[in-house]
């Protein structure tokens, strides 16, 4: 029995020596890791920032909103304070230019007369309200102007036809006529689109100027 309990003893002493084998080794390894640890940590006191994300890319608008000419006033303006035709031509060449879709009204009393013993009058018999039938009506044939009925109010053909097709309108007039026509609650709005929404403009003789500070509405390029 003795003999065996040596053995037993000799047995645990040979054992712990592995065990502690085992430890010092598991231990070496617990400090190389703090080791790398430490190396890849990242300093006291500073903080890493993630990659700032790419920014979106702007929304640029691409399409040329429809210009509408107020014609009589730019007409009046250019032949200061008489018709002059080549004043329409002249704006509508600068933004057709320019890539814009042009569109102009003019009241049809300024080149007709009422008829007399009952009889119709033809577009050529126009009273002398334009300087240039022929400039007229080529500007008819190429799609830019238009005839509002004599009896109606030709600025609100042009304010309707650039709202409902999200144009803008070149004129000096402050609209004030139908700002009043609108209803009461509907007059804040209205000014605020018209304000938004008219180029006021000079000539410099044969040269169309728009106001440079007018900025075009977010969906039209300019």
């Amino acid at each position: 029995e003795e003999e065996e309990e040596e053995e037993e003893s000799s047995e645990e002493i040979l054992f712990k020596p592995a065990n502690a084998a085992s430890t010092n080794e598991d231990s070496d390894e617990e400090d190389e890791e703090d080791e790398e640890e430490i190396l890849i940590a990242p300093q006291r006191g500073l903080i890493t920032l993630p990659a700032p994300l790419p920014e979106a890319p702007s929304k640029v608008p691409t399409k040329k909103c429809p210009v509408v000419l107020d014609a009589p006033n730019i007409a009046m303006k250019h032949g200061k304070k008489t018709f002059s035709t080549k004043g329409i031509a002249i704006c509508a060449d600068y933004y057709i230019h320019r890539g814009h879709e042009v569109i102009a009204f003019l009241p049809e009393h300024y080149v007709s007369k009422k008829p007399q013993n009952g009889n119709s009058v033809t577009l050529a018999e126009y009273l002398p309200k334009v300087d240039n039938m022929k400039l007229i009506e080529s500007l008819e044939k190429r799609g830019i102007l238009f005839f509002t009925p004599p009896q109606d109010y030709d600025d609100s053909y042009c304010i309707k036809y650039a709202r409902s097709n999200q144009g803008v309108i070149v004129t000096n007039d402050l609209y004030r006529d139908h700002i009043e026509k609108t209803e009461m609650n509907e007059r804040g709005r209205t000014r605020y689109w018209i304000k938004r929404h008219c180029i006021s403009f000079t000539f410099v003789k044969d040269q169309f100027l728009p106001n440079p500070d007018f900025k075009f509405p977010n969906h039209c390029a300019s």
